[in-house]
Protein backbone atom coordinates (compact mmCIF):
# COMPACT_ATOMS: atom_id res chain seq x y z
CA UNK A 1 0.00 0.00 0.00
CA UNK A 2 1.22 3.53 -1.04
CA UNK A 3 2.43 5.55 1.68
CA UNK A 4 0.48 8.55 0.87
CA UNK A 5 -2.25 6.73 1.20
CA UNK A 6 -1.60 5.57 4.89
CA UNK A 7 -0.72 9.17 5.43
CA UNK A 8 -4.35 10.42 3.54
CA UNK A 9 -6.25 7.61 5.88
CA UNK A 10 -4.56 9.18 8.75
CA UNK A 11 -5.43 12.49 7.97
CA UNK A 12 -8.77 12.17 7.31
CA UNK A 13 -9.38 9.84 10.25
CA UNK A 14 -7.79 11.85 12.63
CA UNK A 15 -9.49 15.27 11.29
CA UNK A 16 -13.11 13.00 11.52
CA UNK A 17 -12.14 12.22 14.97
CA UNK A 18 -11.23 15.75 15.99
CA UNK A 19 -14.74 17.22 14.76
CA UNK A 20 -16.57 14.40 16.81
CA UNK A 21 -14.75 14.53 19.84
CA UNK A 22 -15.25 18.61 20.08
CA UNK A 23 -18.63 17.75 19.43
CA UNK A 24 -19.28 15.06 22.07
CA UNK A 25 -17.46 17.48 24.98
CA UNK A 26 -20.09 19.58 26.12
CA UNK A 27 -21.82 16.30 27.25
CA UNK A 28 -18.82 15.50 29.61
CA UNK A 29 -19.50 17.00 33.29
CA UNK A 30 -16.46 19.58 33.66
CA UNK A 31 -15.83 20.37 30.20
CA UNK A 32 -18.92 22.29 28.93
CA UNK A 33 -16.91 25.49 28.18
CA UNK A 34 -14.54 24.78 24.58
CA UNK A 35 -10.76 26.41 26.53
CA UNK A 36 -7.35 24.90 25.15
CA UNK A 37 -6.82 22.49 27.44
CA UNK A 38 -10.32 20.95 25.59
CA UNK A 39 -9.17 20.76 22.19
CA UNK A 40 -5.72 19.44 23.34
CA UNK A 41 -7.55 16.82 24.96
CA UNK A 42 -9.49 16.38 21.37
CA UNK A 43 -6.68 16.38 19.60
CA UNK A 44 -4.82 13.47 21.39
CA UNK A 45 -7.73 11.11 21.66
CA UNK A 46 -8.21 11.89 17.46
CA UNK A 47 -4.39 11.34 17.10
CA UNK A 48 -5.17 8.32 19.00
CA UNK A 49 -8.12 7.10 17.15
CA UNK A 50 -6.04 7.51 14.05
CA UNK A 51 -3.70 5.68 14.80
CA UNK A 52 -6.53 2.77 15.37
CA UNK A 53 -7.63 3.12 11.87
CA UNK A 54 -4.26 2.77 10.52
CA UNK A 55 -4.63 -0.49 11.76
CA UNK A 56 -7.37 -1.50 10.62
CA UNK A 57 -6.52 -0.73 7.29
CA UNK A 58 -3.85 -3.35 6.98
CA UNK A 59 -6.13 -5.86 8.96
CA UNK A 60 -8.37 -5.36 6.14
CA UNK A 61 -5.71 -6.15 3.55
CA UNK A 62 -4.80 -9.25 4.97
CA UNK A 63 -8.16 -10.40 5.68
CA UNK A 64 -9.59 -9.80 2.45
CA UNK A 65 -6.56 -9.84 0.20
CA UNK A 66 -6.89 -6.55 -1.36
CA UNK A 67 -4.69 -3.55 -0.79
CA UNK A 68 -7.84 -0.74 -1.58
CA UNK A 69 -10.08 -3.36 0.38
CA UNK A 70 -11.60 0.32 1.61
CA UNK A 71 -12.50 1.90 -1.38
CA UNK A 72 -15.11 -0.50 -2.35
CA UNK A 73 -15.79 -2.34 0.90
CA UNK A 74 -18.57 -4.60 0.51
CA UNK A 75 -20.39 -6.41 3.03
CA UNK A 76 -17.50 -8.24 4.27
CA UNK A 77 -14.88 -4.66 4.60
CA UNK A 78 -17.67 -3.20 6.91
CA UNK A 79 -17.52 -6.39 8.93
CA UNK A 80 -13.45 -6.19 8.90
CA UNK A 81 -14.18 -2.49 10.06
CA UNK A 82 -16.58 -2.94 12.90
CA UNK A 83 -14.32 -5.72 14.58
Amino acid sequence: MPKRTLILVFLVAVLLNYLWELAQMPLYVGLEEYNAGVFWHCFVASLGDGLMVLLIVPLGWVVLRQPDWFEQSGVLGYVVMVT
